[in-house]
């Protein structure tokens, strides 16, 4: 019974902690780069989209990347961590019985 609980509240408390953080800035990246790509094709006739705006959007497409590797890591790591804390308490269980 107690363990259950225990279970719930840890998963709950996993996705608390990796979904709104990670969420957030993936999704606004997210709406950042498809509103670039969006004008980017709209004037790619414009004399200055290519000398002005097109550094500006490798610029962003880098920072898209290195936000979905940042948050990739931290998932993983968090992932990891619930994932040993409960074969820990899992065997900690045995041990008392």
């Amino acid at each position: 019974g107690c363990l259950v609980t225990q279970n719930v509240n840890s998963g709950h408390l996993l996705q608390t902690m990796l979904g709104f953080p990670c969420l957030v800035p993936l999704t606004l990246n997210s709406i950042l780069l498809t509103a670039y790509t969006i004008v980017l094709l709209l004037m790619r006739n414009h004399l200055f989209v290519w000398s002005v705006f097109s550094p500006k959007y490798l610029y962003v497409c880098a920072t898209s990347v290195c936000i979905y590797i940042g948050i990739f890591v931290v998932a993983a790591t968090g992932t990891y961590t619930y994932l040993w804390a409960q074969k820990s308490s899992y065997s900690i269980d045995i041990i008392k019985n």
